[in-house]
This record gives structure tokens, C-alpha cells and sequence, in this order.
């Protein structure tokens, strides 16, 4: 479970989830079968790569560590782990 994934959700929906709840979620979803649900992931290695959901895209820049139960989107500003 990532700490920095709980402290985005909690930013997003403004605190009104409890964490518990939220750290339930985080326990019994694999992040990999949720975002796989969005978009096409490809597996490179450990992680799976694809277009960002959350940005135009035309080449694939979006990680998916299955491993970390993390995502990386680098079409951001700046690098982003959720």
C-alpha cells in the first residue's frame, strides 16, 4: 500500500473517505487490473506501460508498477507518483 497514493486520494475527494477505507481499497485492488480498465497497458519488465488517462497522448508515458501498487504519469509538468 502506498502512503503517497492515500495522501492523493484524501486530496481528491477533500478528506471524505476515512483513511481506513481508502487503505481497505488500496489492499484488495490491484492497481495493474483497475487502470488496465481505462487504458491498454503493455508489460515492459516489471511494470506495464501505456497512454496516460489523464493526458493527450501519442506516445506511451504512463508506468504501472504492479509490484509498488503505483502509477507514474511522466506527461505531467513534472513526474508524478500516485
Amino acid at each position: 500500500m502506498s502512503k503517497n497514493l492515500i495522501a492523493i486520494l484524501f486530496k481528491e475527494v477533500n478528506m471524505a473517505i476515512p483513511s481506513e477505507v481508502i487503505a481497505q481499497v488500496l489492499e484488495r485492488a490491484n492497481i495493474y487490473d483497475v487502470i488496465s480498465r481505462y487504458t491498454t497497458l503493455k508489460r515492459s519488465g516489471s511494470s506495464a506501460k501505456g497512454l496516460c488517462p489523464f493526458h493527450s497522448e501519442k506516445t506511451p508515458s504512463f508506468s504501472v508498477s504492479e509490484q509498488k501498487q503505483v502509477i507514474i504519469a511522466l506527461a505531467a509538468e513534472q513526474a508524478e507518483v500516485l
